[in-house]
């Protein structure tokens, strides 16, 4: 799923992207779902690309027994989470992930990089 995004994405070429996905297993047969997290994948990717000014960024997809978590870390500039608003980007990310019932977290702070979580239950 996100594989193919990585090979199809122009980066910076000083961004090093990391993907790690050993405790993933595709066996979620909501085509849906997938969709919704290539989509996560690829808005986020771009808010880094766009506005992190990040060397660095790593992609985790795991599967737990009764959840999906999709955690993607940079260690650009951050933002302050107080002043920041959400982006229509961060939004509808919100979104998606509301129609399966998920949760989403960012922490963030300047100069400290930014992480997103994004928590789906399966069940």
């Amino acid at each position: 799923m996100t594989v193919c995004l990585f090979d199809n994405l122009a980066l910076p070429s000083s961004l090093q992207l990391k993907l790690e996905t050993d405790l993933y297993r595709e066996d979620i047969r909501d085509e849906n779902m997938k969709l919704m997290c290539y989509r996560i994948v690829q808005v986020q990717l771009n808010n880094i690309i766009k506005h992190a000014r990040a060397k660095n960024a790593t992609v985790l997809l795991k599967r737990g027994p009764n959840c999906l978590e999709l955690t993607m870390q940079d260690d650009g500039i951050g933002f302050d989470m107080k002043k920041k608003s959400s982006g229509i980007g961060l939004r509808n990310i919100k979104n998606r992930v509301g129609l399966y019932n998920g949760v989403v977290t960012i922490e963030s702070a300047p100069g400290k990089g930014c992480i997103l979580k994004v928590v789906i239950p399966l069940n």
